[in-house]
């Protein structure tokens, strides 16, 4: 097959990005030509709340010329993202509808987990990075609203979790007027270290970190050049404390001027360099990794794993179905069950696949449904369906998109709660959402009933469809009664949906 062309295009809090690939079977990813050009717009979200019609003019104008710039590189496809600069203005819907028509670029302000994950895919695309993974290693992306960690050991996702320490909303403070350098460099040293402490205690007590990976926007790869710079190659831990010693104290314009960055970077080096310290320290790491990749490269990567241009490396669908799993566990939730669930419902939707006419990206969130749906009961055992759909809404599920997690929390809810229509259903799902809840909340229903006694008496099962009538057979030798009678009422709902009949059989030897 002949390389394809491809282009991402990366609306960031402090540039915009545009980076053009080929991608072949036989070379896999290459990077064409990559250009930025500089538009401050986080600090417009993070100061006003909303972006100003200057630099929405801004934006256009740099958006028309980089459609020439894709025309002369006959790029056959484009994706444009935008990120919390955008994401978070209270103006985000208007923005993006100007920029279509002014543009005609198709912007998506990608979710704060799929803007990680994407970022986190890019980087770990580096075999130097993925290697890493295998031991305890903190993976934290930072960016201009936000800070995420996310704890990898043994090549999994044990944890990730976002605080609320962005570059740029922590340099607003940092600028505080009336107020010296030195004494603002202490109060956000002050902020970090109390935010990290609790980070500390909750998620890294008991395990052992050898490895920091850095990864984020623009300013990160402003940072790594510097650090590379001072320590004459790859940078160590040592090297982040000497080179907080030498910018501690300096205003943007000295560091501009010192480290040959432009002014607006500059700013924020101070706060960023406090955040890796912070890290570093309560991590006791070995070593610190801070490899040349970025958003766009995520972006790039997904799609082509996703045509199947390209062959995955690592199975990123496990990470997020490990880091699920360890939610369960975080809500006391019954591992075997949550497991035995998982795989039934897996069962069913393969055996019904031309009713549903579904794909794989809806069985990914029928599986993390089915490991969740037991959460709710950590708060509530008489309401776990909505007490579920709570907890789930409130926790980032790295790699889901805030429409794909209100769909997960659905389904979880709809588990127990009698099904709605689609006018009474809260949350912002659209009638297509809608079904795809419907139709995987029916299968779950009949998932959970299958295991009702956590006992895994279908385990091995059978499943055969003959005509509209699905065959559930097992070969238990004990009573089934519980979980036939469970399902007797959980089989209407799904009859409804998809048409089909439950029968139950047991063979005994």
């Amino acid at each position: 097959m002949a390389a394809a062309r491809y282009a991402v295009v990366e609306i960031a809090a402090q540039e915009i990005l545009l980076k053009l690939y080929e991608i072949s079977a036989k070379s896999g990813i290459q990077t064409v030509d990559t250009i930025r050009r500089s538009i401050p717009i986080g600090r417009e979200t993070y100061v006003l709340g909303k972006i100003s019609a200057d630099v929405l003019e801004k934006i256009c104008d740099v958006l028309n010329s980089f459609s020439g710039i894709i025309r002369e590189y006959r790029v056959e496809q484009v994706r444009c993202v935008a990120t919390s600069a955008v994401r978070d203005a209270k103006n985000c819907s208007m923005i993006l509808d100007q920029i279509r028509v002014r543009t005609g670029f198709e912007v998506a302000a990608l979710s704060n987990s799929e803007q990680r994950f994407l970022r986190l895919k890019g980087a770990a695309s580096q075999s130097s990075v993925y290697q890493l993974l295998e031991k305890g290693t903190l993976f934290v992306d930072i960016g201009s609203g936000s800070l995420q960690v996310s704890v990898f050991d043994k090549m999994t996702l044990m944890s990730t979790q976002n605080i609320s320490l962005g570059t740029g909303r922590l340099d607003e403070m940092y600028s505080a007027p009336n107020e010296s350098i030195g004494t603002m460099e202490g109060i956000v040293k002050e902020l970090i270290d109390n935010d990290i402490h609790k980070f500390e205690k909750m998620f890294l007590k008991d395990r052992e970190i050898k490895n920091v990976i850095i990864v984020g926007d623009g300013l990160v790869s402003y940072l790594r050049r510097c650090l590379e710079r001072e320590a004459k190659g790859t940078p160590t831990v040592e090297d982040f404390g000497r080179f907080y010693q030498k910018i501690s104290g300096k205003s943007a314009a000295e560091l501009s001027r010192i480290l040959e960055i432009p002014v607006e970077y500059a700013s924020m080096i101070t706060t960023s360099v406090l955040l890796y310290q912070a890290l570093l320290e309560a991590s006791k790491a070995d070593t610190v990794c801070m490899p040349k990749s970025d958003l766009c490269d995520g972006v790039v990567l997904d799609v082509a794993e996703r045509k199947k241009m390209i062959r995955a490396q690592h199975d990123f669908n496990e990470d997020i179905l490990a880091a699920s799993q360890n939610i369960c566990r975080r809500y006391m939730g019954n591992k075997k069950h949550a497991l035995a669930t998982e795989k039934v419902v897996c069962q069913i939707f393969d055996a019904i696949r031309k009713y549903h006419g579904l794909g794989s990206r809806e069985r990914l969130l029928l599986q993390i449904a089915a490991l969740l749906h037991d959460c709710g009961k950590f708060i509530s055992m008489s309401t776990p369906g909505d007490c579920s759909y709570h907890i789930i809404m409130s926790t980032e599920i790295l790699g889901l998109s805030d429409v794909e997690r209100e769909i997960v929390a659905n389904i979880v809810r709809y588990n127990t709660l009698e099904f709605p229509s689609y006018e009474e259903i809260d949350g912002k799902l659209s009638m297509e959402d809608y079904l795809v809840v419907m139709k995987l909340a029916a299968i779950l229903r009949v998932g959970n009933a299958i295991d009702r006694s956590h006992k895994q008496k279908f385990d091995p099962m059978k499943l055969t469809l003959k005509g509209s009538t699905l065959v559930i057979t097992t070969g238990y030798e004990g009573d089934i009664m519980l979980e036939k009678s469970i399902l007797d009422s959980k089989s209407r709902f799904f009859e409804e949906v998809y048409g089909i009949r439950l029968q139950v059989k047991q063979k005994r030897n």
